[in-house]
């Protein structure tokens, strides 16, 4: 079994992506760092059929990479949380999850069923330690999607799950609507042509800019995906 994990991972490994940007009030090009991340295929089932079951249609799947394996392991106990159409690791002290993954398909990608909702919202699973809406209102900061919404525009109700603020994070609106936006492009666009592709995506809370509301949520100043 490991011997066959270890190959399905080589073989669904689509891309590995270099980037760490800066997300800064400052008017300065975002850098990128030598920050390690992954952006994987998800290698689909395929339907095996023994000649005493195929009429009934039933059938057995290999054993492949989901994204229940792939979330980030760390020293910190972030609580998960598995919400529908993404899960997150959440991270009391900042206020914000530590890393969020998700599954963009290229059916899903080219299904546009809805428009992007903007119902902000607090995420009533959290029992305590989240942001919400007034921490951001003057602040200088947007809330910035982890999961992207435009990742879910092929259904309503996963689009309104992107706007809980367990999914949000403080980002500068220039960097928000530019880089970030365009690395969220590119991940559609590798969907389209993988057929799917599993993303975990976070803040990096090292050398924060500082903190934004009256729930103190921490403003990072680099994400990975």
């Amino acid at each position: 079994m490991k011997k066959n994990k270890t190959t399905i991972l080589l073989i669904v490994i689509a891309a590995i992506v270099i980037v760490c940007v800066m997300n800064s009030l400052a008017e300065r090009t975002p850098r990128v760092e030598n920050i390690q991340t992954q952006s994987l295929q998800k290698k689909i089932r395929k339907k095996h059929f023994s000649s005493n079951c195929e009429q009934a249609g039933t059938y057995i799947t290999e054993d492949i990479l989901t994204l229940e394996n792939l979330l980030p392991e760390s020293k910190e106990k972030y609580k998960t949380y598995d919400h529908k159409y993404f899960v997150l690791g959440y991270a009391n002290e900042h206020r914000q999850p530590a890393w969020v993954g998700w599954l963009i398909t290229k059916d899903r990608v080219e299904n546009r069923a809805t428009e992007k909702l903007n119902n902000f919202r607090p995420d009533s699973s959290l029992r305590c330690c989240q942001s919400l809406n007034s921490d951001y209102k003057r602040s200088g900061y947007s809330r910035g999607h982890i999961c992207p919404s435009g990742d879910m525009v092929w259904s309503a109700k996963a689009n309104s799950e992107t706007f809980l603020l367990s999914n949000m994070s403080p980002q500068n609106q220039k960097f928000n609507a530019g880089r970030w936006a365009d690395l969220e492009r590119r991940c559609r666009t590798w969907a389209t042509i993988n057929d799917s592709i599993l993303i975990i995506s976070g803040p990096i809370f090292n050398n924060p800019i500082g903190k934004i509301g009256e729930n103190n949520v921490t403003v990072p100043s680099e994400y990975y995906k």
